[in-house]
């Protein structure tokens, strides 16, 4: 049995995406983050599943980015693509 509470504080959801609870209180003013629900003017919870699905929704994979001109030699240095 599942013993994760359903809802989060902001801290226990900036833990769980390893932000500082500032960020999301500052994505939360601006109108972009992960859902959240507020119960009042200086209470908000964010629903754990919402915050999973959130963060899935943004996982960039790099060799999949758009816009990457730049690749790895062997050695750990970065070189240019070609016709970048």
């Amino acid at each position: 049995m599942n013993h994760e509470p359903f809802y989060l504080t902001r801290e226990e959801a900036a833990n769980l995406l390893g932000l500082r609870e500032q960020t999301l209180a500052n994505w939360a003013w601006q109108g972009v983050g992960p859902p959240y629900i507020r119960i009042n003017a200086r209470c908000v919870r964010y629903p754990r599943d919402e915050i999973l699905t959130w963060a899935a929704a943004h996982l960039v994979r790099p060799h999949e980015a758009e816009g990457c001109n730049q690749s790895f030699t062997g050695n750990g240095s970065k070189t240019r693509a070609a016709g970048a």
